[in-house]
């Protein structure tokens, strides 16, 4: 059966929908965190140490949330760059994300 024109125009508006849910359901990042980036020890090696940040993503959906999160921490400390440390999801589902906070550069 081919899609006809009402199909395709509800199918749209449904795409549309779910991806107005889950933006809406993200942690918007700071303007000054998204200049913050995920590195490695290595590139990191010779900037300036911040401290450990850490954020949940309490959703069950992804570890974005828990990323956005960490960059924001990060970029309260005036960081550049964050290096992930590993995680483990909690027995409850949710998820503790913990990273290294590094700034960078001149």
């Amino acid at each position: 059966m081919k899609p006809n024109a009402t199909h395709r125009s509800r199918l749209g508006v449904l795409l549309a929908a779910v991806s107005l849910a889950v933006a809406g359901c993200a942690v918007p990042l700071t303007p000054a965190a998204r200049a913050v980036r995920f590195s490695d020890a290595a590139t990191t090696q010779r900037c300036q140490a911040l401290g450990e940040v850490t954020a949940v993503d309490s959703s069950l959906r992804s570890r974005q949330v828990a990323w956005n999160g960490l960059r924001n921490a990060a970029a309260a400390r005036t960081a550049t760059h964050v290096v992930l440390i590993p995680y483990a999801s909690q027995p409850s589902g949710y998820t503790i994300q913990r990273a290294r906070a590094f700034r960078c550069g001149g």
